[in-house]
């Protein structure tokens, strides 16, 4: 509670897990899956955007909307994380963990697209990206391990 520092916490980490749960209540809600299923999963999406707002300064500017209509949004790293060495070691762990999981991601979206059956473009798409990271999101995990070898501790 009462931690202030950032430092060997990946913050892309937290931030990509944001994007696995706005991909699995979208795959839930195309499914037409129970309720409390789409509840408990809608859920986890609110704990995980409460989480970014610990992590990032986020400020949202009603005076200059986008359009006219939406507000403009504002995200910057917390000062604590940018200082540290530990936002160089997140870049350099997802950097080598993009090598290996992006053609992962296409060569699992060619055996989606050719042997299983979809409704459409869209209910692909998320069936795809689901089972991508039903697959591989396990591997999200290297990050954390990567900053906490680098840091050569484990006590932040």
């Amino acid at each position: 509670k009462s931690r202030k520092s950032l430092e060997g916490l990946s913050i892309r980490t937290i931030i990509f897990s944001i994007f696995t749960q706005v991909v699995v209540v979208l795959y839930v809600l195309d499914n037409d899956t129970n309720m409390m299923v789409v509840i408990s999963v809608c859920i986890g999406l609110v704990i995980e955007a409460w989480k970014i707002t610990k992590v990032m300064d986020i400020t949202v500017n009603w005076s200059d909307p986008i359009l006219g209509v939406l507000p403009r949004v504002s995200i910057k790293d917390k000062s604590s994380y940018s200082e540290s060495p530990t936002k160089r070691y997140d870049s350099l762990a997802f950097k080598y963990l993009s090598w290996v999981l992006l053609p992962l991601l296409v060569a699992y979206a060619v055996y989606s697209l050719l042997y299983e059956e979809h409704k459409g473009w869209y209910s692909w798409t998320l069936s795809m990206c689901y089972g991508y990271l039903l697959m591989f999101g396990f591997i999200m995990m290297t990050p954390q391990l990567f900053i906490n070898y680098k840091m050569k501790s484990v006590a932040h």
